[in-house]
């Protein structure tokens, strides 16, 4: 069974369940159409990286980071933004 952990009680691990929860959407972005898994990732990793922020746990905002824009770049190709390397 899964428990709902709250963000104030225990925000890092609250932060890593909502990486955890980017991950999976980011995945599902890749395996299907539409751009909508995209901006769920997007808000999972922002607000993990806000948590990891306010900690100042740093190596999981540099990964999160390199997680957003390995995602924004996959994002704007599938909406065929030449600018960021879409067709």
């Amino acid at each position: 069974m899964i428990e709902e952990i709250p963000r104030a009680d225990a925000p890092l691990i609250w932060a890593l369940a909502q990486t955890n929860l980017g991950n999976a959407l980011a995945t599902l972005g890749e395996q299907m159409s539409g751009t909508e898994h995209y901006r769920q990732a997007r808000d999972a990793y922002g607000i993990a990286l806000e948590v990891y922020s306010d900690k100042q746990v740093f190596p999981q905002v540099f990964d999160l980071n390199a997680k957003l824009r390995r995602l924004y770049l996959k994002w704007s190709a599938r909406r065929n933004d030449p600018l960021m390397g879409g067709n």
